[in-house]
């Protein structure tokens, strides 16, 4: 067995761990904010009703994951992220371990929102918290986003992305 067949099977999982996780931010998403609901409805006995308005809001902001990650990548590179794990087979050894990189990239990006925004649930609780959440959803853009962050850190340096490459890794 060739290695060159081992990234080109794992992609396609990849993409298929990509979708269960999403779906898992969707499913926490849904018991975040009925959790925050019944924490306010019964508030009167309770004084935790900020912690429970911050539940909702990071609930709400995971049942809607997808939309949440577009409008960040928007934001912060100005390109939608469905783009970022459309599959083409690749072309050459080399480009399929690049390929499988950035694939694994996106996933532990998309992990890092989601530690971003279990961490902003938490940011009334202490100092520093709400800066390393915001930290880890900028971190998770920018992974799931590889690609287009190489591509504007190569036009900042005044070329294209190969030029780039070889400027910095010689």
């Amino acid at each position: 067995m060739e290695n060159t067949n081992i990234p080109q099977n794992l992609i396609p999982h990849l993409a298929t761990l990509w979708d269960v996780l999403r779906a898992g931010f969707v499913a926490l998403g849904l018991g975040l904010t009925l959790w925050s609901l019944w924490r306010m409805a019964i508030a009167s006995r309770d004084r935790s009703r900020g912690q429970a308005w911050l539940a909702l809001v990071v609930g709400v902001l995971f049942l809607n994951i997808p939309s949440f990650l577009d409008a960040m990548s928007q934001t912060f590179l100005g390109q939608n992220s469905i783009q970022t794990l459309s599959y083409q087979p690749p072309a050459s050894e080399a480009q399929s371990y690049v390929q499988f990189a950035v694939f694994l990239a996106a996933i532990v990006g998309l992990l890092g929102i989601g530690r971003g925004l279990w961490l902003l649930r938490d940011s009334g609780q202490g100092q520093g918290v709400l800066a390393r959440g915001l930290f880890h959803i900028g971190g998770g853009v920018i992974c799931v986003n590889l690609v287009e962050t190489l591509r504007l850190i190569a036009q900042a340096l005044g070329g294209g992305l190969p030029e780039a490459v070889r400027a910095i890794f010689g």
